[in-house]
């Protein structure tokens, strides 16, 4: 009588093969969902800095002291500050534009600090536009005024 030959797996083999496989896939698929989250960090600080740059561009362009007590006009530098973070939309019309919809989640805090520049014996401003991205990170931008 011939011998049986042995052509393919047995049930154990195939369990172990397959749990095998899931552990692997499982593995790399952790590791794609960190690459991701790190992917956009780069797109989030561009956005942060071209929207900073903007409110900082508005700000410098506009008067040193105080003209009114109305702060939705945003012609001197003191209408920019804010008490504590508020979404990016608030500032939409200070832009002269809408936003697109990939600034849902930014976040923009403004502050103006006042003090004598002692090198040059002047008063300055120092804007601070720090914004809050999707991800978390909070990025400063800062810029000086003079008087004159």
């Amino acid at each position: 009588m011939a011998a049986l030959s042995n052509k393919g797996f047995t049930l154990i083999e195939l369990v172990v093969g397959m749990a095998v496989l899931a552990i692997a896939m499982m593995l790399m698929s952790v590791m794609f969902v960190s690459q991701s989250k790190q992917s956009l960090t780069p797109l989030h600080q561009l956005r942060a800095a071209q929207f900073a740059e903007a409110i900082l561009q508005q700000a410098l362009s506009s008067s040193y002291d105080k003209i009114n007590n109305d702060q939705q006009t945003f012609n001197d530098i003191e209408d920019f500050i804010t008490n504590d973070f508020e979404p990016i939309f608030n500032y939409e019309n200070i832009l002269g534009e809408g936003l697109p919809k990939q600034y849902d989640n930014y976040q923009v805090n403004i502050a103006v600090l006042e003090f004598l520049n002692t090198d040059i014996q002047q008063k300055m401003k120092r804007i601070d536009v720090t914004i809050k991205t999707p991800g978390d990170d909070k990025i400063v931008f800062s810029a000086l005024k003079g008087r004159y």
